[in-house]
């Protein structure tokens, strides 16, 4: 079976977040269009091998952007950025430069 082909959306639901993501780049003049957008502003190493696995493994997938644009440190017992949608199931997994560190592995096992 031939994987689909279908555009990735990001998706987050912080308004300010969303503006200052999706800025025009060639005018730098900063646009809102609504809840959902076409990525274009994801390319590379990571980008490549997360198609990779999805084509082999079989699965789609939607990104979004992290609304607080943070890895993830603890603080007061609560996580933040990427950690946090993790340990809160927010996120199935995260696919990026995103270093393992001996407290972020206590608590979560889905970075690829």
């Amino acid at each position: 079976m031939k994987p689909t082909t279908k555009k990735r959306i990001v998706l987050t639901n912080v308004r300010d977040d969303l503006i200052s993501i999706f800025t025009d780049f060639r005018s730098q003049r900063r646009k809102f269009e609504g809840n959902s957008y076409n990525v274009s502003c994801c390319a590379g190493i990571a980008i490549d091998l997360l198609n990779a696995v999805a084509r082999d493994l079989h699965f789609d997938y939607d990104l979004y952007l992290v609304a607080d644009g943070l890895f993830g440190i603890r603080k007061d017992g609560k996580w933040d950025g990427i950690t946090a949608d993790l340990v809160n199931d927010v996120a199935h997994l995260s696919f990026t430069a995103f270093s393992t560190t001996s407290s972020r592995v206590q608590v979560c096992n889905k970075v690829l």
